[in-house]
């Protein structure tokens, strides 16, 4: 019977402190990184027929620890036709492998793996093999993305959301994926429809047109 009560005291007390050591662990554990995806500026404006406009795509880490970054890849959609994506560069600030990039070493900085369209994805990685700390707090570009708005372009905004699924992923340095707690695509509002700015000489020459309408009116 004493030897049942030992027992029985003793599991008593290692769940105790089992227990203990879960709660223990449980908030003495790191806080970890929370990955945020967005694209900068979030709101743009471009104008019908222009070309050469972009944003930045970034990757925030709004927690309080680092994260081992070694690969990336996204996809961006858009549904209007006189949206077309046109390139994704490593050419963007404080892009997250600058010295250590797959795409920078051996493609020149493209890091585009789509033709021009309404979608395009791009992906990147280390060429050590090796994952980029990103510390608490931290911003870092995964690209800019080039588009162009054609000709005759309605006015108002066009949504860009970022693909789901494995398209839109990050991995650490052993191939794992890492995860992504935000995503969140943005705008571009199309500001105006207006036609060809005529040019200088054109100019010139209505105004020296004008006054010989004027004489052919009052003659007439």
């Amino acid at each position: 019977m004493k030897q049942r009560n030992r027992t029985h005291i003793f599991r008593s007390k290692a769940a105790s402190v089992f227990a203990a050591a879960c709660l223990w662990a449980l908030f003495a554990a790191p806080a970890q990184g929370a990955l945020l995806l967005s694209i900068n500026p979030a709101n743009g404006v471009a104008n019908a027929g222009s070309t050469g406009n972009f944003f930045d795509v970034l990757l925030t880490n709004s927690g309080t620890s680092s994260v081992g970054i070694a690969g990336f890849s996204y996809g961006l959609t858009v549904g209007a036709t006189d949206f077309v994506f046109t390139g994704a560069t490593t050419a963007s600030p404080a892009y997250i492998f600058t010295g250590d990039s797959f795409a920078d070493d051996f493609l020149t900085g493209d890091i585009r793996t789509s033709a021009d369209g309404q979608t395009v994805t791009a992906s990147d990685l280390t060429s050590s093999g090796s994952a980029v700390s990103i510390g608490a707090n931290a911003v870092l570009s995964l690209g800019r993305v080039a588009f162009s708005i054609l000709s005759g372009a309605p006015t108002g905004p066009i949504t860009i959301t970022f693909d789901s699924g494995p398209g839109t992923s990050l991995s650490d340095e052993f191939g794992s994926g890492v995860a992504i707690d935000t995503v969140t695509g943005g705008t571009v509002t199309v500001s105006n429809t207006g036609g060809a700015i005529p040019e200088p000489g054109t100019i010139v020459l209505m105004m020296l047109a004008l006054p010989a309408v004027a004489f052919l009116r009052k003659r007439a």
